[in-house]
């Protein structure tokens, strides 16, 4: 929070229009797309190669923001808007974070290096929750813009801050210096990312080196090169070497680092070697600011998996295409195949690959290490585009075909062949594979589902966050994972160790088991007929009544101990599935000689408080019932009754074991992160006059002269026919267009009249502007019910941030 007079003193700006001096500023934004409404905003209006902030002042304007600082104050008219005008927006930004870095004296980390910036932020900043108030850079906020956007989010209660930079140019990091001034610091490696814009690659650990000038310490791994340029910074940190300073040792899953000469254990829930790598350092800069290893060691659960920037994009047939086409470089390689080949383990794999784009490596030593890599794993066949893969073919797996370019790539590659195939296609930006990744999953219907991982990892986090440790994490993927894509969200939650899956039919389990999920099933809502099928493939029924309970024990008798263990259901409250409290002595006696995993009931207005009494009685109840069971049993049960809402607002009933639905996609809770975007384009725009009709059954009669959009998406596509004529609307460019005329099967009409609208744009459906929350209430629905009905030809793209 800062007043704009004190905001306009710290950037030397000029003050126009009508704010007062003593105005707050509490949130800055730079990005014109991401604009909700808040009234103590400011725009910073930056200005690039090709963009300038600028040219989005009226558009905010409209939207109801009405302060902006800018370099220029625009020629039109904006009667209730104030500007800072400054010299140039982009270093006025840089000023106020150092100004506000200088109110913050708690200990301050920062990150650098060629990879694992982020993931190390991330689990270090879950660490250090143990015992500070910690404020981190947002996502990969780490180059000139986002650090200081970064800074600019500490607040008075914060206690440690841990923040990530980054550089692609030469004296790039003496700017990020200046604005954290960090008190210590982590250097993670150094690699060929971003080399070719360096003379060499001492060069650029020189100028990452500098953030750390005068620093206290600077932790790091054995690389002589990184030693030598921290040693000759003018004020040289404390250099802190792992593996020297901090002996480690790994045995399988069991991390051993030896930390002021006592060996400390960790358990970690990974092994690959970049994992490793991240979670050394985390935990050796945690235990240097005072967190106990037995803190650390439950913090450690909370870890996920090493994000990479990655598309996994349904294409035709069983096809998945593993979109990487960022960057290449050797170490970005090596993630890229440890991840694609923890994926879809059972399909063959393809991969494309590019020449590497850097500088000052010696080109066969480059791809021969490459090659040797390569040959490591299974491809069914590679695909090498550029001039250097085919001056250095004679590295590469025998069953690699060399193009000079992409053009002549897709004129030859024969693309029917790679069916069933996932395909990693991972390559500088240069090389245009965004064409290639277009023909392998190419769909007729240009109407998509964006499924956020990154986001869902972050909503995992934060529903985990409250739960008592040991408590146990059952995840729905019914109804094909509420219309997200079942087998895509098993293997996601399989990575990141949820405990159980949970079907609601048999024949969803089995296609799971078939694309070789492994994780523990429950079925929810078994057909007693396919009973002696269920133990075939390893699924769990949910038992709910005595007919049920007496068909399965003829299950038992027949397969004897090779049999799935049963889920017991009672009815508490809700009357809906269950047994009755009454039938609790008789289930008892039945289940004497079968197998049980757990006793469940399920609670039915979690989420409003009005019923919080009725919930307690639940509660209660099934608590009485649970530990009846359990004493009859003789062993161990699992007891679970928390959906979503249940342990969002009664942790303290999470038992052990709680049921995680429609929540994993931020849905139904301001505190969880979107994860879907639903998005079509525009078809045609067309001229009206006032008067002329639209649609079938000619519904609707242009009010005055205007233009109407035609978009991709139907009522064939879970857009409902309730929509129509003026009811509900989508999203051009942050402009709200309401549909006019009556859905049509596999198109709408939507008024675009003023704003510029042209064929080809994307079209926001669910996103940003609009929660799924609103539009299903456009629909006189629930979220539930729009997102199961979201048609499967409705192409589904999964992606990392």
């Amino acid at each position: 929070m800062i007043s704009a007079g004190e905001l306009a003193k710290i950037t030397n700006a000029e003050v126009v229009g009508k704010q007062t001096p003593s105005t707050l500023i509490t949130n800055i934004l730079t990005d014109s797309r991401k604009h909700w409404y808040r009234a103590n905003t400011i725009f910073v209006a930056l200005q690039g190669a090709s963009h300038n902030g600028e040219d989005f002042v009226m558009d905010l304007y409209q939207r109801g923001m009405r302060f902006f600082m800018v370099q220029k104050v625009p020629a039109n008219s904006l009667p209730d808007a104030s500007f800072l005008v400054v010299k140039n927006t982009f270093e006025a930004l840089q000023k106020w974070a150092k100004y506000h870095r200088n109110s913050f004296t708690n200990p301050l980390i920062a990150i650098t290096g060629s990879n694992g910036k982020t993931i190390v932020k991330e689990w270090l900043s879950i660490l250090l929750e143990s015992r500070f108030n910690v404020v981190k850079s947002p996502r990969s906020f780490n180059s000139q813009v986002g650090v200081p956007l970064s800074v600019l989010q500490i607040e008075k209660q914060h206690t440690c801050g841990v923040f990530e930079a980054g550089i692609s140019l030469p004296n790039e990091m003496k700017n990020l210096a200046d604005i954290l001034r960090p008190n210590a610091g982590v250097f993670t490696n150094i690699g060929l990312a971003h080399q070719a814009n360096f003379v060499n690659i001492e060069q650029k650990i020189n100028e990452k080196a500098q953030l750390f000038n005068g620093c206290k310490w600077v932790l790091t791994k054995n690389d002589s090169r990184i030693i030598h340029a921290l040693k000759n910074l003018p004020q040289p940190p404390e250099i802190l070497v792992v593996g020297v300073d901090y002996p480690v040792t790994i045995q399988g899953s069991l991390l051993c680092i030896t930390y002021e000469g006592a060996q400390e254990e960790y358990q970690l829930n990974f092994t690959d070697t970049a994992s490793l790598e991240n979670a050394i350092y985390a935990i050796i800069v945690a235990r240097k600011l005072g967190c106990t290893v037995a803190k650390i060691q439950e913090k450690m659960n909370l870890w996920q998996t090493v994000e990479m920037r990655m598309e996994y994009i349904q294409g035709p047939g069983s096809r998945v295409v593993v979109n990487d086409a960022y960057n290449s470089d050797p170490e970005a390689l090596q993630l890229a195949l440890e991840q694609l080949h923890t994926y879809r383990p059972e399909t063959p794999k393809s991969l494309v690959i590019t020449d590497f784009i850097q500088s000052d490596v010696d080109e066969q030593r480059l791809y021969k290490a490459t090659g040797d890599q390569l040959k490591k794993y299974p491809f069914r066949e590679i695909i090498a585009i550029g001039s250097a893969c085919q001056r250095n073919a004679s590295f590469f797996p025998e069953n690699t075909t060399f193009y000079p370019n992409t053009d002549e790539a897709l004129s030859k590659i024969d693309l029917h062949h790679w069916g069933n195939d996932t395909v990693l296609v991972k390559g500088a930006r240069k090389f245009s594979l965004e064409r290639l990744v277009y023909r392998l999953a190419r769909q007729t219907h240009r109407t998509i589902l964006d499924i956020n991982f990154s986001a869902m990892e972050r909503n995992l986090r934060e529903i985990r966050s409250p739960l008592p440790q040991g408590v146990k994490l059952m995840a729905m993927v019914k109804a094909f994972s509420y219309g997200v894509g079942a087998v895509e969200m098993a293997r996601f939650l399989a990575y990141q160790k949820v405990d159980y899956l949970a079907v609601a039919i048999i024949d969803e389990g089995i296609e799971l088991r078939k694309a070789g999920i492994s994780l523990p099933i429950l079925v929810l809502n078994p057909d007693p007929n396919g009973f002696f099928l269920m133990s075939e493939y390893r699924l769990e029924p949910e038992i709910y009544s005595l007919s049920a309970l007496h068909t399965w024990k003829k299950v038992v008798e027949q397969r004897g101990e090779n049999v799935s263990p049963i889920h017991l259901k009672f009815d508490t409250g809700m009357h809906r599935l269950g047994f009755d409290i009454q039938d609790l002595e008789e289930v008892v006696s039945l289940v004497k000689d079968v197998p049980v995993a757990s006793v469940m009931s399920h609670l039915g207005a979690s989420e409003d408080a009005q019923h919080d009494s009725h919930t307690a009685s639940q509660i209660t109840a099934f608590t009485q019932i649970s530990n009846r069971l359990s004493q009859a049993l003789g062993y161990p049960i699992l007891r679970h009754i928390l959906n979503t809402n249940g342990i969002i607002r009664h942790t303290h009933a999470a038992f052990d074991m709680v049921r995680l639905g429609i929540g994993i996609y931020g849905i139904g809770h301001h505190h969880l992160t979107p994860a879907l975007e639903w998005k079509a384009h525009v078809m045609q725009v067309r001229q009206l006059s006032k008067g002329e009709k639209v649609g079938y059954g000619f519904s609707y009669s242009m009010p005055k002269d205007g233009e109407i959009a035609v978009i991709s998406v139907g009522y064939a596509d879970g857009l409902r026919r309730s929509l129509s004529n003026g009811k509900g609307s989508v999203y051009i460019r942050g402009n709200a267009c309401p549909f006019v005329g009556k859905i049509s099967m596999d198109m709408a009409m939507i008024d675009v009249t003023g704003i510029g609208c042209k064929e080809g744009e994307s079209v926001e459906i669910i996103g940003p502007n609009q929660s799924i929350e609103r539009l299903a209430a456009d629909m006189d629905t629930i979220p539930y019910e729009l997102l199961t009905g979201i048609s499967p030809r409705v192409q589904r793209i999964y992606f990392r941030e």
